[in-house]
């Protein structure tokens, strides 16, 4: 009598292919999900969303003048004394567009307060400083730095960024991004103090 053989059935006959390499398929699955997350906290966080925040600095702010857009000679020098709040910006930045209220309301909190704002277009064009300041009526002092060196001597990394220099004329801090008139008061009332 002749012996009925088993069936050879392969390892895995029957399965779909991608069978046998479903460990990979997972982990490009879950890596794939990682950044769609990435994707949508920063579409949630937006442009404006803070880079680094708060830098603490000392050492003494580089010395300046510049001749504003209203033709008046500013120094840095002039104005110590007082804390001084530099915010470098452009005209071509929409972060700075948006932050260009909060420095406004900043600034009418501190009028008449000992505290000086300057403004420092930052690589930008006479003719469209002149329009920024217009449109987001900038009441403080701005002046145009369009060769971009006072803001190589700062070490700004990009605009916005602000300034913030203590009564003796030092460094103390810089706000990376754009600021709010909250965190702009938070960072200056202890300069008031001093």
């Amino acid at each position: 009598m002749a012996e009925i053989a088993a069936p050879v059935v392969e390892r895995g006959a029957g399965r779909p292919a991608w069978w046998s390499r479903r460990w990979l398929l997972l982990a490009v699955s879950a890596a794939l999900l990682g950044l769609l997350g990435l994707l949508w906290y920063g579409l949630r966080a937006g442009p404006n969303a803070e880079v680094r925040g708060v830098m603490p600095l000392n050492g003494a702010a580089p010395n300046f003048t510049v001749t504003t857009l209203d033709g008046k000679q500013l120094k840095l020098s002039d104005l110590r004394g007082r804390p001084v709040v530099i915010n470098f910006w452009g005209s071509w930045c929409v972060p700075c567009q948006a932050e260009s209220g909060e420095l406004n309301q900043a600034y009418a909190r501190y009028q008449g307060r000992d505290v000086a704002f300057v403004g420092i277009a930052w690589a930008d064009q006479d003719s469209e400083a002149r329009k920024f300041v217009q449109q987001y009526k900038v009441p403080y002092a701005v002046a145009l730095d369009d060769s971009g060196r006072l803001g190589v001597g700062y070490g700004i990394t990009g605009v916005p960024e602000t300034f913030f220099v203590d009564r003796d004329g030092r460094l103390t801090q810089k706000w990376v991004g754009p600021i709010t008139a909250a965190r702009l008061g938070a960072l200056v009332e202890p300069l008031l103090a001093r």
